[in-house]
């Protein structure tokens, strides 16, 4: 917030901005943790070594306006798409495995917070920056800045939690891991 006081709204939440790179650092981190999660883990292996190729997708997408400016415009598709193969490639050839860690996992605390993470950045945040839902909340005080900056708090928080999530899933891994020398 002090950010926003001193340089500005659209300094601070602009394409390519310091939000823009704080957000996806926590991807990044979050990406790190289920990867190490997917190193360590006896349980839910497979389950994190496809898991930790979704943020660090959603981090080249964050980060679109650099492959546009350095590359070419929709660059960071090529990528994005990549990454993602590799986590529908994992997943389809250990899909009679991974439905048995899915199973298990989705009962746990990690599980909870990496889908509460999810649901926010993906679905709750875009649509409470609609502008359609923005004008219905603030009516005749509604700004475009305003849609903007609840989404992209919104989003922020969101990975925040995504971050504790797979903090969480290394930790438990870690744990158990220590458990069982």
């Amino acid at each position: 917030m002090l950010l926003l006081y001193w340089f500005g709204y659209h300094a601070v939440l602009k394409e390519n901005g310091p939000v823009e790179w704080l957000e996806a650092l926590w991807l990044l981190l979050s990406s790190l943790f289920l990867f190490l999660a997917a190193r360590k883990s006896t349980n839910y292996a497979r389950l994190f070594a496809v898991l930790w190729l979704l943020p660090l997708a959603a981090t080249v997408r964050e980060l679109d306006a650099v492959f546009d400016r350095v590359i070419f415009h929709g660059a960071w598709f090529i990528p994005a798409v990549f990454i993602l193969s590799v986590a529908f490639y994992r997943a389809f050839k250990t899909r009679s495995i991974l439905k048995s860690e899915i199973l298990d996992f989705v009962q746990t605390q990690q599980a909870v917070f990496l889908g509460l993470g999810f649901f926010i950045v993906v679905a709750f945040a875009q649509i409470c920056g609609q502008q359609a839902v923005m004008r219905a909340v603030f009516q005749e005080h509604y700004l475009r800045s305003i849609g903007g900056f609840v989404e992209e708090v919104i989003e922020f928080l969101g990975y925040i939690i995504l971050v504790v999530g797979s903090l969480e899933c290394y930790l438990r891994c870690h744990r158990l891991g220590r458990a069982e020398e």
